[in-house]
């Protein structure tokens, strides 16, 4: 049987920690938040650190930024459970992390995230690559954001990873927040009808169909992505 080629991710994306940052301006002007002393530190730290703010940077960037990166990433992951919280921060719909928690990094998860992928709990296919469930992820975010529409869909990862002492496998769900991803759109969103819609959503994982509807390059990525595993 013929492997399936890789299609090239279509959309612009980029890593930002803007959508991180506004958290941060209103937990500071929540005065009545707990985290609003910490707020202030934060905002103060990047103010004299300009190069991690924007709508487009690059990694190794926040290399040498790391104590206001792990101030900054309590919004995500609490600093005190970060040897037994399973998490990591990714550039958009890519497989590279720029944060991870110590209990993250032990076991090297982000080199299993290449294991079985599933949608709603159910196979992806064997031929499907990874670079296909993230266009796929990308566009019902974009159903999700400008249409109103929850397709329902949840993507996932299964990964799987020897535990240290026992040698025995262990299986791990790997689940995805986008709440700091933004997406937007160049120029006017382009109408779907109802019918366009319902067709969208009986074939969750038809790219063609999709990529036809909604073209890739009206649309732009910003931000990052959370992943967790259970």
């Amino acid at each position: 049987m013929a492997t399936q080629k890789p299609q090239p991710f279509p959309f612009e994306h980029a890593l930002s920690l803007d959508p991180l940052i506004d958290f941060w301006r209103q937990e500071a002007r929540a005065t009545s938040s707990p985290r609003a002393r910490l707020a202030g530190i934060i905002l103060s730290m990047l103010e004299e650190a300009p190069e991690v703010c924007g709508p487009a940077i690059e990694p190794e960037v926040l290399e040498h930024h790391h104590n206001l990166l792990d101030l900054m990433m309590t919004a995500v992951f609490p600093m005190a459970t970060s040897d037994q919280v399973l998490g990591a921060a990714f550039i958009p719909f890519e497989l590279r992390s720029f944060y991870a928690t110590e209990a993250f990094a032990r076991l090297n998860l982000t080199e299993r995230l290449h294991d079985d992928v599933l949608i709603n709990d159910k196979p992806f296919g064997e031929t499907e690559l990874h670079e296909t469930k993230s266009i796929l992820q990308a566009y019902h975010h974009i159903l999700r954001e400008f249409y109103g529409v929850d397709s329902q869909a949840e993507f996932s990862v299964i990964a799987t990873t020897p535990e240290a002492e026992s040698g025995l496998e262990r299986h791990y769900k790997i689940q995805m927040d986008t709440r700091f991803l933004s997406v937007a759109c160049r120029g006017e969103v382009k109408p779907l009808s109802e019918q366009d819609i319902q067709r969208m959503l009986a074939n969750p994982t038809n790219l063609a169909l999709w990529q036809d509807l909604l073209p890739p390059d009206l649309f732009f990525f910003r931000g990052f992505t959370v992943v967790t595993a259970v």
